[in-house]
């Protein structure tokens, strides 16, 4: 699935970041946690990050077992930045990236400020 979402943005959306050359982001710990149910993933420190550029996608539209077809439609609908009936929201973040503060505490969204959250493992 990786190969073919890659090999549609070489050829469709080349202006994109690469899945395969990026950190993996969320602009809201409400993000955040949706990702680590869906994935039954916690075991990370999550970070806020100043970066230079990042593309927000539907992490959703990756979906194995889909015929070939259904896959490049999904691929195409992922880097068009299209959402799903149930969004589950990452950024793609362009290297390089500054750590900023560590967010070892729950923190209320609205005290984050405009900065993208990444979540990075230690």
């Amino acid at each position: 699935m990786e190969v073919l979402f890659e090999l549609v943005r070489q050829l469709k959306f080349s202006h994109r970041i690469s899945r395969l050359n990026c950190l993996f982001g969320f602009e809201t710990l409400d993000q955040v946690n949706k990702k680590n149910e869906l994935l039954g993933n916690s075991a990370h420190t999550i970070y806020k990050i100043e970066c230079s550029d990042y593309f927000r996608a539907d992490r959703s539209l990756l979906r194995v077992g889909q015929s070939p077809i259904e896959e490049i439609l999904l691929a195409e609908k992922y880097w068009k930045g299209l959402s799903s009936d149930n969004p589950v929201v990452e950024c793609l973040v362009k290297f390089p990236v500054q750590i900023t503060k560590e967010l070892t505490t729950p923190v209320p969204i609205d005290h984050l400020g405009g900065n993208l959250n990444g979540s990075i493992s230690k």
